[in-house]
């Protein structure tokens, strides 16, 4: 299939212009899924921070399933568990790369959690991650109609055994 004679005499700045316009187009699309990506991580971290279990689990899909076995249903035993023991929850993300293709996003975070731990007589410390070593996270997402969810998260310590 050729182009249309009109088409093809265009002069080259039109070109030129039409090639950069449709760069800034894909940036901004690209970037928007980003921006989106990152906003269903800083919710959940904002339902951590906060210890409400139905903001966490908000961005987690019914099809989560992680390295350890966990579904959904699990996560939500596992955060009533560490919010019944833990207080002023303090969450750092020291590093955040999302990386975006087709209807997957890969998020890699360096993080450091600290928490007052109640069966400590509320004695502060670092709960994941240090000072000096932050823990690596890996979180898979799978835009569902538009939405952002979580499917998985890795590098999490296994908190049943």
């Amino acid at each position: 299939m050729s182009l249309p004679d009109t088409v093809k005499r265009l002069p080259w700045y039109v070109w030129l212009i039409l090639t950069v316009a449709a760069v800034i187009l894909g940036h901004y699309l690209l970037s928007s899924s980003q921006r989106l990506v990152s906003h269903v991580i800083e919710n959940a971290i904002s339902g951590v921070e906060t210890e409400n279990v139905g903001q966490c689990l908000e961005a987690i899909s019914e099809t989560y399933l992680d390295d350890y076995g966990y579904r959904r249903k699990e996560l939500k035993e596992m955060a009533q568990d560490a919010f019944a023991e833990l207080d002023d929850i303090r969450v750092s993300i020291l590093n955040q790369e999302i990386l975006i293709k087709d209807s997957k996003a890969f998020v890699e975070l360096e993080v450091r959690v600290v928490a007052s731990v109640t069966s400590l007589n509320g004695q502060r410390g670092y709960i994941f991650g240090d000072f000096n070593h932050p823990e690596n996270v890996h979180i898979e997402l799978e835009n569902d109609n538009g939405k952002w969810m979580i499917v998985k998260i890795s590098n999490l310590p296994n908190r049943r055994d």
